[in-house]
């Protein structure tokens, strides 16, 4: 069976998507049947790379703005006010605020992390 589908759709939000790595397949897939010039700055490539070198040793705030600034035009955000067929306005969009919260990990947690991505290595190449 061929399925020709002719748009896709695609449901994000805080709890539908766990890591940034998730929103690298999602945007993989939603725009696997697109081209032009915005994939370059906004397109999922950018986005795993900037995934990838934020996992590496390197610059960690060089990374994290380029992953913000590629995600930034497909975050689901109204824009404009919600009118009915006569102009009256249906819903009022509330003022925009972002808020970047930076978390830091407790000593206990510093020295644990090492570890667990040691067995979780390990774990991964067992799978495969």
């Amino acid at each position: 069976m061929k399925l020709d589908a002719p748009y896709r759709i695609q449901l994000t939000g805080t709890p539908m998507h766990h890591t940034v790595a998730d929103m690298v397949v999602q945007s993989q897939w939603l725009f696997a049947q697109n081209e032009g010039d915005g994939l370059a700055k906004h397109g999922p490539e950018r986005l795993a790379k900037a995934v990838n070198d934020a996992k590496r040793e390197g610059d960690k705030e060089e990374a994290y703005k380029v992953i913000k600034d590629c995600i930034w035009p497909w975050t689901i955000r109204r824009w404009g006010e919600t009118r009915d067929a006569d102009g009256k306005e249906l819903v009022k969009v509330p003022q925009l605020h972002t808020n970047d919260i930076r978390l830091e990990y407790r000593p206990r947690e510093l020295k644990w992390l090492p570890e667990w991505v040691e067995k979780t290595k390990e774990t991964e190449k067992a799978r495969f």
